[in-house]
């Protein structure tokens, strides 16, 4: 078995080294003869793709693709062109981590899911603040996943809220917000605060929507687990993890 492996790996290494040569003697003949732009473009995308498919990284490879690049002209990767074009977003980590922060550090959103330390707020000017706040950190930060974005919009302005969570391969949809109407019903009610205060909405409402938006601490192996049970399904016990 093991020389049968070792054989493959030798096959694999042959292969690699052939494409490897075959995309350095096309990059030279690019360079040296007169190939229209639009050709060089396709060849550069051509072999970044290769590039991506095998994993053929060698210095003789990007020097010449860099060369190429350099006198097709400044322009932006197709890819990235690509993505704005259809709309898709480039996922940028710290955007994101900078929007949530705004339900820790703001004067409307954070109060969605802490309890107010001001006494009670006037629900149509306190949803209206919220929703200001949430339109202008999708403008400060516009790559934060449109998933991320549906979930908040569901849970702080829609009347019929569709966020969920998970609970290994189920989905489960709370079905409140805070613009859901037995919702707002409490809230208006003189003798009520903050759902934060409520056993209720706090346990149904408040405290799922924050585990569905952050790791909360002692929730990450839950967290994990989960994720490996929505991914691999029952060949999990195939795997040493």
């Amino acid at each position: 078995m093991a020389k049968k492996d070792s054989n493959q790996n030798i096959n694999l290494g042959s292969i690699l080294h052939n494409k490897s040569k075959f995309i350095v003697d096309i990059l030279d003949y690019s360079l040296k003869n007169k190939v229209d732009d639009k050709t060089k473009e396709r060849l550069v995308n051509l072999i970044g793709k290769e590039i991506e498919k095998t994993g053929i990284i060698e210095n003789n490879i990007l020097e010449r693709l860099q060369k190429i690049e350099s006198l097709l002209g400044p322009k932006e990767p197709k890819e990235k062109v690509e993505k704005q074009s259809l709309g898709i977003k480039l996922h940028r980590p710290k955007e994101t981590k900078s929007f949530l922060s705004l339900f820790n550090n703001s004067k409307g959103l954070k109060y969605l899911t802490h309890k107010f330390n001001d006494g009670k707020r006037n629900y149509d000017g306190f949803i209206e603040l919220c929703k200001n706040e949430f339109d202008k950190g999708k403008s400060d930060y516009p790559n934060v996943p449109d998933a991320v974005l549906r979930r908040i919009e569901e849970f702080a302005f829609a009347p019929n809220p569709e966020w969920f969570i998970r609970n290994g391969n189920r989905k489960i949809f709370p079905k409140k917000g805070w613009a859901e109407a037995s919702f707002t019903e409490w809230y208006n009610k003189d003798i009520n605060m903050h759902p934060g205060f409520d056993s209720k909405w706090n346990t149904e409402m408040i405290i799922p929507f924050k585990e569905s938006i952050e790791v909360r601490a002692g929730n990450l192996k839950t967290i994990i687990e989960e994720i490996l049970i929505t991914g691999l399904g029952i060949s999990k016990s195939n795997f040493i993890i």
